[in-house]
């Protein structure tokens, strides 16, 4: 996509990740899975494909992310104003729409962890060590403001992202993805691009982090929980052990029983019998 830098033409400052080949996984030859408990079907991801796959998100453009007012009402220039105070001045004072161009500059890569949490006090999930992290170097945003009815860039974000994620099973056996604190997520931020604002670009720099940690209360409660499809009357079961880590870490795994998913009857009703004649 032409959104992001080409990784594999000649002089390219990103490369894409090596392919190499990948051992079995000793966790799945029995039927137990690490924490003793039997299971019936194995799946799992070697973190080399799910760094391919991160790649192939980024070459393809499926990164490349235009986040406006329209769909996240509260990017709008009132927030941005309290980080921005001379975007008022661009904006005469009045609350006009935004947008967010996520460009990514580099590849993506996936760490995974032990996938471990907590409730807290207010009785929320706190993850402990993610099952996932998503981490990026030099990702980058334009911000655009809608001034004299089109958008004009006001400033690009870059800096070193790093997104703590987990994926658990509800009390249901759905699939729950969850984004942990983003407080934390954005390193090493720069802002460039800032002829149209007179804010220092330094400070400017430190306040996003905190600006991603309030975002995050919007993103962890912002997915449903998944339902697995059934395959000729077969499901997938889960409980809260089925997805985890082997092999330190390397592997993504995921154990499930199996169950029905309804009680079905192939019988035919009896056919219908005409009534004699008289």
């Amino acid at each position: 996509s032409a959104c992001v830098p080409d990784c594999e033409q000649q002089g390219a400052t990103c490369s894409p990740p090596q392919k190499s080949a990948i051992s079995r996984s000793p966790a799945f030859r029995g039927n137990l899975r690490p924490d003793g408990k039997p299971f019936d079907v194995g799946i799992g991801i070697d973190h080399k494909a799910l760094d391919v796959a991160a790649y192939s998100m980024y070459a393809s453009g499926g990164l490349c992310l235009d986040i406006s007012t329209e769909t996240f009402p509260q990017l709008s220039s009132d927030m941005f104003g309290l980080l921005v105070p001379s975007l008022k001045a661009l904006t005469g004072g009045q609350s006009v729409p935004m947008m967010l161009s996520v460009r990514p500059r580099k590849p993506p890569t996936v760490e995974l962890g032990k996938g471990t949490s907590h409730k807290g006090a207010d009785g929320k999930v706190v993850i402990d060590d993610p099952l996932l992290k998503l981490k990026a170097k030099e990702f980058a945003a334009d911000v655009y403001v809608q001034l004299d009815e089109r958008m004009v860039r006001l400033f690009t974000i870059v800096g070193d992202l790093e997104v703590p994620a987990l994926l658990t099973a509800d009390a249901l056996g759905k699939l729950q993805p969850m984004i942990g604190s983003l407080e934390s997520a954005l390193s090493n931020v720069r802002v460039e691009n800032a002829e149209l604002i007179t804010e220092d670009t330094a400070t400017l720099a430190k306040l996003f982090p905190t600006l991603l940690g309030v975002a995050s209360g919007f993103l962890s409660s912002g997915f449903d929980p998944i339902a697995l499809p059934s395959v000729q009357n077969l499901k997938l079961l889960l409980d809260s052990g089925s997805i985890t880590t082997t092999d330190s870490n390397q592997v993504l795994a995921i154990f499930t029983k199996l169950g029905l998913a309804k009680t079905t009857s192939w019988s035919l009703p009896d056919p219908l019998v005409e009534p004699e004649a008289d």
